[in-house]
């Protein structure tokens, strides 16, 4: 079977998926095309693993079939799942209690982000 962080993280990503597809109906209703194919990032490398292929399918099989959509929509690239170590979650200052160091960085990763359209 399959870790339950592996579950539980698959059902995250698979949440923000349907957000993010919401988005993207609205978006297209106001005429709106997205440039580029949108990224999901997550911090657990079984969901990116099985993201994209389904290997694991008999440890899994205690997963929803509701959220095998977010391996539909990266098999007709339509999204991209991409492993994000914990040490670069950059929002991670928000949510937990750092040392001087590390919160320091955290904060500097946070003032080095760019908006999404390349424009500050």
């Amino acid at each position: 079977m399959a870790p339950l962080s592996t579950k539980a993280e698959y059902m995250y990503v698979s949440s923000a998926v349907v957000e993010l597809t919401w988005i993207q109906f609205l978006l297209c209703d106001l005429q709106i095309m997205m440039p580029t194919t949108p990224i999901a990032y997550c911090d657990n490398i079984a969901t990116t693993y099985l993201s994209y292929n389904p290997v694991m399918h008999s440890q899994t099989k205690h997963i929803s079939i509701d959220y095998y959509f977010v391996r539909e929509k990266v098999a007709f690239c339509a999204l991209k799942v991409v492993h994000v170590p914990t040490s670069a979650q950059f929002v991670d200052v928000f949510t937990k209690s750092f040392s001087g160091p590390k919160f320091k960085q955290a904060i500097a990763n946070l003032c080095r982000l760019q908006s999404p359209t390349g424009r500050d």
